[in-house]
C-alpha cells in the first residue's frame, strides 16, 4: 500500500453614555402612537429614537450597532490539518509522483473554493515536528491556539483502476465532536475527476459548516 500525506492548507472600556431624549418622552415614556409605530415599522421607529439622541451619542450607538453586525457576519475559521492518499489498487506502474501532484492540487482547489464562498475562513496551524493530522489531539490543540473552530482531516483512497473514495471528517476544536463526516466515491484517476471531487466537497463544507455558527 502506497501512502502520501499532505499537511496544512496551505480592548478597551467604554464609559457610561448619557442619552437625552425628548422631555415629554423622558417624563411619560412613549405614547401609544409611538408603540404602534414601533410594531409596524421597527426601522422607522429606530431612526426616530436615534434622531432624538444628542449627536455624539447617536454616532456611538450607530457604531456599536455596526460592530455587532460585523461580528455576527464573520465566518467561522477552519484549518485543513491533513489530507493523505492511499493506493490499494494493486497497479504495477508507479504513480506516486502523479498522485502527489493531484493531492496538492485537490487541497488548493478546496481552499480556493471555500475562500470564494465567503462562508468559511481558512487559517494555518503549526504542528511542530510531527505532521499535522498524525496526532488528532495535538492538531485540535494547535487549532484552538490559532483560533480555528473547525479542523478537517481528509484522504483520497484509490481502491481500483477506476474507483476512488474521498472520506472526510471535520471536528469542532473546542468540543472535540465530529460535526461533518462524508464518504464520497468518484470514478477516474485523472486531474479532472479529482478537481470535480474537490468542487463537490467544497460546496458541502461551505453550506453545512457555515450553518453551525
Amino acid at each position: 500500500m502506497r501512502s502520501l500525506r499532505l499537511c496544512g492548507p496551505a480592548s478597551g472600556r467604554i464609559g457610561p453614555v448619557y442619552l437625552e431624549a425628548d422631555p415629554a418622552i423622558r417624563e411619560h415614556g412613549p405614547s401609544e402612537v409611538d408603540l404602534v409605530e414601533d410594531r409596524k415599522s421597527p426601522v422607522r421607529s429606530s431612526a426616530k429614537w436615534i434622531g432624538q439622541l444628542r449627536f455624539p451619542a447617536a454616532i456611538l450607538l450607530f457604531s456599536v450597532m455596526l460592530g455587532t453586525t460585523s461580528a455576527i457576519a464573520s465566518p467561522p475559521q477552519m484549518t485543513i490539518a491533513s489530507f493523505i492518499f492511499h493506493d490499494t489498487s494493486g497497479e504495477a506502474r508507479d504513480q506516486r509522483s502523479e498522485h502527489e501532484t493531484r493531492l496538492v492540487a485537490l487541497v488548493k482547489r478546496l481552499e480556493a473554493n471555500l475562500a470564494a464562498s465567503g462562508k468559511l475562513r481558512l487559517i494555518d496551524i503549526a504542528c511542530g515536528s510531527q505532521p499535522c493530522g498524525a496526532d488528532v489531539s495535538q492538531s485540535l490543540e494547535q487549532a484552538r491556539k490559532a483560533g480555528a473552530r473547525f479542523v478537517l482531516f481528509g484522504a483520497v483512497h484509490k481502491m481500483s483502476t477506476l474507483v476512488l473514495s474521498l472520506p472526510v471528517r471535520v471536528i469542532d476544536a473546542e468540543s472535540g465532536k465530529v460535526v461533518f463526516e462524508r464518504f464520497h466515491s468518484f470514478r477516474g484517476d485523472t486531474d479532472e475527476a479529482w478537481q470535480r471531487a474537490a468542487d463537490f466537497l467544497a460546496r458541502e463544507l461551505a453550506t453545512e459548516l457555515s450553518a453551525k455558527q
